[in-house]
C-alpha cells in the first residue's frame, strides 16, 4: 500500500503530457442577418490541422445535412499545419440541424475522404429559420407544374408502331423457314434487330425537358437519368421537406450541378437574377 501511495504521488506532481491536438473542424453562422433569398443561411467553416495530422493537402470540402438534402462540394486549398477559413452556404429547414462534413482530397473531391465529421448547429432565431424554409419549401410554387411530365411525340410514336409493324410481318415470315435450325436463328434476329431500332428510335427524343417560367427552371425527365447544369446564380426550390431529404443533387455553388432525375417527378430551380423566358403554361 505504501508502494503504491508513492506511485500515485510520483505521478500527481509530474507535468501532464500535452495531448496531440487533432484536425480541428468547426461551423458558425456567418456574419450576414438572415438567410438569403433562396433559403441558404451563410455561414463560415473553420478547418485547422496545427499538428499536421493530415497524410496530404485538403483539396475540397463537402457538406450535407445529416436528414439529407443536397450535398455543397467547395474548393479550398489547405496544405497540413495551417488554418483556414471557408465561407459556406448552408441549406437550413429546423431550428436545430446538423452537417455532415468531409475533407477530400483532390479540388473535385475524387481523392478519398481524409477526414469526417458530424458538426451540430443551433439557431435560436425562430424566425430566421421559418424565412430559410419558406425560400426552400414551396409547395404552391410546384401547383402549375407538378403534371408537367414530358410526354413522348407523336411522330415518334407512329414511327416505333410502323417499325414493329415492319418487324411483326418479318417475324411472321421467318416461322415459315422449314429448318428449325435457320428458323431459330431467323426469330433472333429479327429480335434482336427490333429491339435495336425501337432503342434507337428513342434515344432520337430528348431524355430532359428544360423549360424557364420567370424565375423558375423547370426541369422533368422521359426516363431516369442523371443531368448536370450550370450553377451560377440557381438554387433548389423543393415542394416538401421529404423531397428535400431525399435528394441526391451534388452543388458546386457558381459551377454546377448533378443530380438524379426520374421521370415521375418535376424538379424546380429558381434562378437569382437574370433575363428570363418566359412560359404560358405547362407543356401539352
Amino acid at each position: 500500500m505504501k508502494h503504491a501511495g508513492l506511485c500515485i504521488l510520483v505521478m500527481s506532481l509530474l507535468p501532464a503530457w500535452p495531448a496531440r491536438a487533432e484536425v480541428i473542424v468547426r461551423l458558425r453562422p456567418g456574419p450576414a442577418d438572415g438567410p438569403t433569398d433562396e433559403g441558404f443561411l451563410p455561414a463560415i467553416l473553420t478547418v485547422a490541422d496545427p499538428n499536421g495530422e493530415l497524410p496530404e493537402a485538403i483539396g475540397a470540402v463537402s457538406l450535407r445535412r445529416t436528414r439529407g438534402g443536397p450535398t455543397l462540394l467547395y474548393a479550398v486549398s489547405l496544405a497540413p499545419r495551417t488554418e483556414h477559413q471557408v465561407p459556406v452556404s448552408l441549406p437550413v429547414v429546423s431550428v436545430q440541424e446538423a452537417y455532415r462534413v468531409r475533407l477530400l482530397a483532390g479540388a473535385d473531391g475524387t481523392g478519398g475522404v481524409l477526414r469526417e465529421r458530424q458538426i451540430p448547429l443551433t439557431l435560436p432565431d425562430l424566425g430566421l429559420v421559418d424565412r430559410a424554409r419558406g425560400a426552400l419549401i414551396q409547395p404552391t410554387a410546384y401547383d402549375n407544374w407538378q403534371e408537367d411530365l414530358p410526354r413522348w411525340p407523336r411522330w415518334l410514336l407512329r414511327t416505333v408502331f410502323l417499325t414493329m409493324a415492319l418487324f411483326c410481318v418479318a417475324l411472321g415470315a421467318a416461322l415459315f423457314v422449314r429448318r428449325p435450325a435457320v428458323r431459330l436463328w431467323a426469330v433472333l434476329l429479327v429480335a434482336a434487330a427490333a429491339t435495336a431500332a425501337t432503342a434507337w428510335l428513342l434515344s432520337q427524343c430528348p431524355t430532359v425537358s428544360l423549360r424557364r417560367s420567370g424565375p423558375l427552371t423547370i426541369v422533368a425527365c422521359r426516363r431516369t437519368t442523371t443531368w448536370s447544369h450550370p450553377a451560377v446564380g440557381v438554387r433548389p426550390l423543393y415542394w416538401s421537406r421529404h423531397q428535400m431529404d431525399a435528394d441526391d443533387m451534388l452543388y458546386r455553388p457558381g459551377s454546377s450541378l448533378t443530380l438524379t432525375l426520374r421521370p415521375e417527378q418535376v424538379r424546380l430551380f429558381r434562378r437569382a437574377a437574370g433575363p428570363t423566358t418566359t412560359a404560358t403554361g405547362p407543356a401539352r
